[in-house]
């Protein structure tokens, strides 16, 4: 896979990750200037600054997102397409195929620079979504299984079998199962 692909699967799992019910303040995203860092963080430019209805549709986009992730296993693929195929159609695209020698053909995409954030972001997520699914498969993208985590996350196990996003809810689950079975053991 490209360093291009990887990036929109990334950005897909870092903007989804951006709410975090785990935590005290579990929102990322709490002013425009958090959105701003977060893309600048991920080389992903704001051409103008963002009104407050604008942001709380982008937040309203990352909802979408992190509701894809959790309705993964129980929903139908039409359903899932149709999210997909809505957020890759919120705005015109320029594809462009790029051939460097060193990877395979690549195609890139450009968003009309007059166009919202929002819809550029929606774009970028569907793409990344897109190449998510097609690289790894529905039963890959997951959400932590440590609950109150639902942060998401792409199994890359060669088995299939990671359930947790890190080694934090990995460890918190298993402590917690650890007591709750010594417990049992001594009633």
């Amino acid at each position: 896979m490209s360093h291009y692909s990887e990036q929109l699967i990334q950005f897909v799992v870092d903007f989804a990750n951006t709410y975090d019910p785990f935590l005290d303040e579990p929102e990322f995203l709490r002013t425009p200037a958090d959105l701003q860092e977060f893309l600048e963080q991920r080389h992903t430019e704001m051409s103008e600054p963002l009104t407050e209805m604008e942001f709380l549709k982008i937040r309203q986009l990352r909802d979408q997102l992190r509701e894809i992730f959790l309705r993964l296993e129980t929903s139908e693929p039409v359903e899932i397409q149709r999210v997909i195929n809505g957020l890759l159609g919120a705005t015109p695209v320029n594809l462009q195929a790029i051939i460097s020698g060193i990877e395979p053909i690549e195609i890139k995409y450009a968003v009309l620079t007059n166009v919202a954030l929002r819809e550029q972001l929606a774009v970028q997520v569907g793409l990344g979504l897109t190449l998510a699914l097609q690289q790894y498969g529905t039963e890959r993208l997951k959400v932590c299984a440590a609950a109150p985590c639902q942060e998401v996350f792409i199994d890359v196990s060669k088995n299939k079998s990671r359930r947790f996003c890190g080694e934090r809810c990995a460890n918190r689950y298993n402590v917690a199962h650890f007591r709750e079975r010594q417990r049992s053991d001594k009633d």
